[in-house]
């Protein structure tokens, strides 16, 4: 796999509590690449737990996914993630109604 994600900290107790997660994508690929999925399939989430998620960058000097950052996305949303050739994104998680 040439594009990973980590996931620091398990969702099914964010989306029912009050924690936060961090979220780190990295390519390791000399090209761009694309991940199409969504935070339920990336962040293991189980069946039964919904809700929305709002991803914030974790450092102002790194580019903003648009369509997934600052904004609440629902665990469900298909989305796409594209990364650039060695490029590392950090993001912090938080329940959209928290």
């Amino acid at each position: 796999m040439l594009l990973k994600y980590h996931a620091k900290k398990h969702i099914s107790p964010l989306l029912t509590g009050s924690s936060r997660f961090t979220l780190t994508l990295r390519s390791s690929s000399d090209k761009p690449k694309t991940l199409n999925t969504t935070l339920r399939q990336m962040l293991d989430v189980p069946p039964d737990v919904t809700g929305a998620i709002i991803l914030r960058s974790s450092f102002a000097d790194q580019r903003v996914l648009s369509g997934i950052m600052d904004k609440a996305v629902d665990v469900d949303t298909p989305i796409s993630i594209s990364l650039e050739p060695m490029e590392i994104i950090v993001m912090e998680g938080t329940p959209a109604d928290k």
